[in-house]
């Protein structure tokens, strides 16, 4: 059986840690990587948020762009 394909959308200002937790928690799920995206949008942090979740991506070898 097909499983669904789904979108995760994160919305991001200033949320470096949150962040980091998140991508984390979702780096661990079972549901299948190639069932789903991580579309991540950042309303013009002034932490490294967007740093923090560029290393995070490239360490766990997931496609970003």
């Amino acid at each position: 059986m097909n499983k669904p394909f789904i979108s995760i959308c994160i919305i991001t200002r200033n949320e470096e840690k949150n962040l980091l937790k998140t991508l984390e928690y979702l780096s661990k799920q079972t549901y299948g990587k190639e069932n789903f995206e991580i579309i991540i949008v950042d309303w013009n942090s002034k932490d490294n948020t967007v740093k923090s979740a560029n290393e995070f991506l490239t360490k766990e070898n997931i496609n970003h762009k």
